[in-house]
């Protein structure tokens, strides 16, 4: 999926909208690759040191590479209200969840992986000036544990910007 970013309106009364996203597994091209060079080492945990980012890619019990299915997707939407646009009002959702990331874990090992996050948020911005800018946000992300633990963290976030 793609970004889909659209500007609608005049000064004042603009609306704007995103919709990216990604589907799995997007990585079967290093699952073959790395699968073609045989098995790494005897053991059950290869010590190949690939230039592979974490929780993109797992190692089973047979050294064989497997990929690690995330669907992510964001949505926001911005208001400039009228009559002039300089106070802006928006939300934002972005999540990112697997299917597979918990496969072959079990005790303690699923409290340190992550099966889905989601991030909240809600803002406004006003225009103090034509060279000050001031936004208030809150955000809320909430993860969900491969042992189905909800830690979340709600934060109130303060910016100013000064244009020059």
């Amino acid at each position: 999926m793609g970004l889909n970013d659209t500007v609608f309106g005049t000064p004042g009364t603009t609306t704007t909208h995103q919709a990216p996203g990604t589907r799995d597994p997007g990585y079967g091209f290093a699952k073959k690759f790395f699968n073609s060079l045989g098995p790494v080492m005897n053991s059950p945990y290869p010590t190949y040191q690939g230039n592979i980012d974490p929780g993109m890619v797992t190692y089973d019990s047979n050294g064989d590479l497997h990929t690690i299915n995330w669907k992510t997707f964001m949505v926001g939407l911005q208001y400039y209200l009228p009559p002039n646009g300089q106070v802006t009002i928006g939300a934002n959702y972005t999540q990112g969840s697997s299917d597979n990331i918990t496969d072959g874990l079990t005790g303690s090992a699923l409290t340190s992986v992550m099966k889905k996050s989601q991030f909240f948020e809600l803002v406004a911005l006003g225009d103090i000036t034509p060279a000050v800018r001031a936004g208030l946000a809150w955000q809320r992300i909430e993860q969900t544990r491969g042992d189905d633990q909800h830690p979340r963290n709600n934060r109130v976030e303060l910016s100013v910007y000064f244009f020059f």
